[in-house]
This record gives C-alpha cells, structure tokens and sequence, in this order.
C-alpha cells in the first residue's frame, strides 16, 4: 500500500509537467500550421524544427518539414525528411508521392536495377505496415500459439491432436516470419546508412581524399548508402552500384532523432 501510495504521488507531481509539454506541443504545432497557410515558411520550418528537437517522432511532422524545406527549395533537405517520414510509416500515401516527384526534379537520373514482379508484391506487403504493427502482430501471433499449446494439453489431450499440430506449426511459421520482419524494421528504423546529398555538388574520389582519382559527380538529392566511414570522408554506393569516397558534410544521414 505504502508503495501504491508513493506512485500516485509522483504521478500527480508529473501530471502537470506532461500536461504542460502537451500544452506546448500543440500550441506550437498550431503556430506551425497556421504559418504554413500563410506562407510564412521559414517560421513555420522554425515552430517543426523545434518540436522535433523536442523528441517528437510523427510521419507526419517530417512530412511537413518536408515541405517547408521544398517551399525553400531545399531539395536535398525535403527527400532526407521525406525519407523520415516513410521510416515511421512506410505507408504514408503523401510523403511517397511526394518523394517520387521531388525525385523527378533532382539533376542526377540514376535508376537501379528493377525488380520483378515478385519483388514489387513483396515489398509492397513489407511496406504496408509499420514497426509498431508489425510488433503487434507479432505479440498476437505468440499468444495464438500459447492458446493453441495449452488447448493442445487440455481439450485434444484425449482426442486427435491433427488439427492443433497443424494449427501450431502453421502459427509457428507465421510468427518466425513475423519476427524476422520485425527485427529487419527495427534494424530498418535505427539505422544510419542511408544518406542524401546536401550540398549542390560533390565529388566522389577513389580514396578518402581529393589526390585520389576522381570517380563521379553528383549533386543535391542523390540519395546514396554509406559503406564505410574515415574521419571526415564517407565511403557511399549509389544506386546503380558505383561507389566512392566524398566528404562527409556533403550529405546528411536519414536517422530518427
């Protein structure tokens, strides 16, 4: 009791602190919207920013940083908070079409090898949930199959166990699968390696260095995969597989905050 008495305390301390934050939270994503409408892009930009300096992680605030950086023609900046915004949720329909026609607009055009038919199906079922529920059905599937086990040991302990063993190894191959699409979105979602270029041109060289050969020159929005880092120079691979070292302040990573 003592101790039930001691978090309801501290709870009733914190209430005021978490409604306070929300208060702000919302007053400044107002201020936000509002600025946007008005055109007022660098203030609108400002009130994002400042929310997700705040550890706010939402789709939708990236997707409207996003747009804030195309209204300024930040193209390199817009794909890199697209890119966020599909991390969290790869089925945000609007930052998707967004990125696909922000894309058109770059100056480098280099396609990647194409999938097949295949491929696309199942990409397309990879990308239509995000980590959360993934990890939901992944919870849901395990208990299905704790329900299944303990059915299995009670009602079918007498009886024909061909519909429970079936019923058992056919959750089961659902739920390694699950897991396993679950810990690449997670892997997916913390990583570091997917970059976009920033700047309006960079060069890409044999070495970390500029007196090694040089390899390609790309520029703003190229978005590139990172290899291997060397103090100041990023070892990149583009999409149609060419790689080379460019400066690391050239580009900037696709990270959650």
């Amino acid at each position: 009791m003592k101790y039930f008495l001691i978090i309801i305390s501290l709870f009733i301390l914190i209430s005021p602190v978490i409604a306070e934050n929300t208060d702000m939270i919302t007053k400044t994503l107002d201020e936000a919207i509002d600025a946007y409408h008005n055109k007022d892009y660098d203030t609108a930009l400002s009130s994002f920013l400042y929310l997700e300096n705040n550890n706010v992680v939402n789709a939708d605030l990236y997707y409207n940083i996003a747009n804030c950086y195309f209204r300024q023609s930040q193209i390199g900046k817009a794909i890199i908070y697209y890119k966020k915004a599909l991390k969290v949720d790869p089925a945000h329909t609007a930052a998707n079409s967004n990125l696909k026609f922000i894309l058109t607009l770059t100056k480098d055009k280099i396609d990647s090898s194409d999938n097949g038919a295949l491929s696309q199906f199942l990409l397309r079922i990879y990308h239509s949930f995000d980590l959360n529920k993934a990890a939901l059905f992944t919870a849901i599937l395990f208990f299905i199959l704790i329900l299944l086990l303990i059915l299995m040991q009670t009602v079918f302990q007498h009886r024909d166990k061909s519909l429970p063993v079936f019923l058992i190894f056919l959750v089961l191959i659902l739920l390694v699968i699950s897991a396993t699409v679950s810990y690449i979105k997670y892997q997916n979602f913390h990583s570091a390696r997917d970059a976009v270029v920033t700047s309006q041109t960079a060069i890409g060289y044999s070495g970390p260095g500029t007196e090694y050969t040089r390899v390609f020159t790309i520029h703003e929005g190229m978005i590139c995969h990172i290899e291997e880092t060397n103090d100041n120079w990023l070892l990149i691979k583009l999409p149609n597989g060419i790689g080379g070292w460019i400066e690391s302040d050239l580009l900037e990573i696709v990270k959650i905050k």
